[in-house]
């Protein structure tokens, strides 16, 4: 076909592809590059016209293309599944650090509730002793030991 403006954009944008050059733009950019790129119009012995349908050549880079699609496809799926497992393990070691940050935080609890409890019995103990001095807790001291001297007129009385 002498005419590349019978060529549909599709059809011009295969053949780029295949000639691995950029794809994109209006259809007479797409002509002028393929031009460009194949200055004797080579080009135009195959692919797709407005009018014939499908050539041969162009069943041919549809189906080079599909092989790559095929294991592009089988990567991406392996990729997947790796970022899966991946994903599966993060979690895991969340959950372990989860589980271990839970573990301090009630030790840290136990501890505290522990020397609160350490502070309450010392505080107690201090009062009772205040109590019991200020009772005049002196003659429980005193009592017993006027109790065992009492009959004896010793210098022990007080």
């Amino acid at each position: 076909m002498s005419d590349p403006n019978m060529f549909t954009v599709a059809a011009l944008k295969e053949l780029l592809a295949a000639r691995e050059l950029p794809s994109v733009g209006s259809k007479a950019e797409l002509i002028a590059r393929l031009m460009e790129a194949d200055p004797s119009g080579s080009w135009m012995s195959g692919g797709q016209t407005e009018d014939n349908g499908h050539i041969e050549n162009a069943q041919q880079i549809r189906a080079g293309n599909m092989q790559p699609s095929t294991s592009q496809q089988q990567r991406e799926v392996e990729l997947c599944k790796r970022e899966k497992e991946l994903t599966e393990r993060e979690l895991a070691v969340v959950r372990l650090e989860l589980e271990a940050t839970r573990r301090m935080l009630q030790t840290a609890r136990i501890a505290e509730e522990s020397q609160l409890q350490q502070s309450s019995i010392a505080t107690l103990d201090e009062s009772q002793m205040r109590t019991t001095i200020n009772r005049g807790g002196d003659h429980d001291f005193i009592g017993p030991i006027r109790a065992n001297n009492c009959g004896g007129g010793s210098a022990w009385h007080f």
